[in-house]
Order: structure tokens, then sequence, then C-alpha cells
């Protein structure tokens, strides 16, 4: 504003959308509310259903290599920040290295790295790298797969767009989400959910390219491995 590039009047109509909302919803009335009352008015069955639901069918399905729908009842898998108790409840057997699995699930965050601990925001937020390099715990296991000729799905979950490029080859199917529980996962990896999301945003090919981007403005990167709107 003192520079003279938003004037006064553009930030009052923001402001007064802002405001709106708020007095809709009543919070300038009573701004209190009874923890109680918000438990018995939010954790219903109907609302747990649909938080189930939404949980697998906002997934994205980035690739697959015909394994998804991984199959039925039995088969054993090798997990990776899973938890068992969840694949066990669905039927599979939990096996301890995937040269005895007939398929693998692996889930990962998006990498990053604190570049400012000291900061007192730097120390809470993640910044840095979104590829995947040897090391990092998701790419060791996606290569421990491969090598035992084993196909596997890499549930990433997608708090901050991915660089996937050096993963495609290894992992047999990408399931990207923005925050599943390991049964809603296991349901749309086994076929008993169907994952209909799209991408919110592009999926730029390497870091390379993300460095070039202007980081003002949104699905820009010259090459994106996935772009907006992506899912099968």
């Amino acid at each position: 504003m003192k520079e003279g590039q938003i004037s006064t009047a553009r930030l009052d109509a923001s402001v007064r959308r802002v405001l709106i909302a708020k007095f809709e919803q009543g919070l300038f009335d009573d701004p209190y509310v009874d923890p109680a009352k918000a438990e018995g008015v939010l954790a219903t069955p109907a609302n747990h259903a649909l938080a189930d639901r939404t949980q697998r069918e906002a997934q994205v399905l980035l690739t697959n290599n015909g394994l998804l729908p991984a199959g039925a009842k039995g088969k054993k898998v090798w997990l990776l920040d899973v938890d068992p108790k969840a694949a066990q409840a669905a039927g599979l057997t939990v096996v301890d290295s995937p040269a005895k699995a007939d398929f693998a699930i692996i889930r990962a965050e998006t990498p990053s790295e604190k570049l400012h601990p000291d900061h007192f925001f730097g120390s809470r937020q993640k910044e840095g790298r979104l590829d995947f390099r040897d090391g990092d715990p998701a790419y060791e296991a996606l290569k421990a797969a491969k090598a035992a000729h084993v196909p596997a799905v890499l549930a990433i979950f997608l708090d901050r767009p991915a660089v996937l490029t050096n993963v495609q080859d290894k992992a047999a199917a990408i399931l990207g989400n923005f925050g599943a529980s390991d049964a809603a996962v296991i349901d749309v990896v086994l076929g008993r959910a169907k994952a209909k999301g799209h991408l919110p945003f592009e999926l730029p090919s390497s870091m390379e390219e993300v460095a070039k981007q202007d980081p003002a403005v949104p699905d820009d990167t010259a090459h994106p491995l996935f772009k907006r709107g992506a899912g099968l």
C-alpha cells in the first residue's frame, strides 16, 4: 500500500469479504463454543462415514503399471510406514522382506529439509528439496523392492509438490494423497475403493526447473512431470 501498488479500496474489498463470512457464521455474536456440544454435532456416524469415503476418493492415481487393484486376501505384502495391523485387518499377510512379498506398499511424505532450524518459522515448516535421493527411507525401500522384482505402490502424502522423476521406474503404481489413513490407502490399493482425485497443482520434473520458476506464479515449470488435474 505504501508503494501505491495496492489501493485502499482494493484492500477494503478483500477485508469486507472475509468479515462477511465471519458475520454469517455468527463469530462476532458468540465467539465461544461448547467443546462437548461440538463433539456431539461433528462426531456423528454420518460425518465419520463421509470422512472415510473422502479419504479414499480424494486419492490421486498418478501411475499404474498393471499392479492395481493388487488383489485378494491372503497375499503377502511388505510394508514401509504402514501399520501392519491395518494390512492384516484387510486380509493381507505381512512379511519382513521384499523377497517374501507378492507386492509392497511404501508410504512417504514429499521430501523436505529444514533450512532455517534456528528461526521461529523455519523450525516449524518444510523447505528445500522436493526430490527423492539416496538415503531417503522410501527411496531405499523402492530400490529394494525393485531389486527383489516385487511390484511396489508408492503412496505419497503430497503436502508439497513432489518431484517423482526418478521414482517412476521403481514404483509399479504411484498413489498421491492429501491425508489418508493406512486403511484408506490399503482399500484403494486392493480395489475396495476407487481413487477419484486429481492434482490441485502440477508436479515438477526436477529441482532445476523448480529453481527457474517464478515463486509467485503457480504451475509454471517448463516441463512438469504431472500437470494440474492429472489423475487416472
